[in-house]
């Protein structure tokens, strides 16, 4: 892991999330958008990220790294509708 990221590492991840779709209630959009959140703690953390589960998706918990374990927690489901940011991408 390098103790320092680039500034177009950084946009690039922030691209990655502004990019993924969370819609409310879309079970299957808000599981894709937790597994980018836990790729992206596990690329720059280490380690392996933990995903809980729900009946509405997996909530806004997450865990990263190794030690010191971090934990993540934020709503990630939008009210925009899916598909909606497809015709503005960044």
């Amino acid at each position: 892991m390098p103790s320092s990221v680039s500034l177009d590492t950084i946009l690039d991840d922030l691209r990655t999330l502004v990019e993924v779709e969370s819609a409310s209630g879309d079970v299957e959009s808000l599981t894709v958008s937790a597994r980018v959140v836990a790729d992206l703690l596990e690329r720059r953390l280490g380690g392996r990220a933990g995903l809980g589960d729900g009946p509405a998706g997996p909530p806004g918990d997450r865990w990263g790294g190794g030690a010191p374990r971090v934990r993540v927690r934020g709503a990630h489901g939008t009210v925009v509708p899916r598909g909606a940011h497809a015709p503005r991408p960044i």
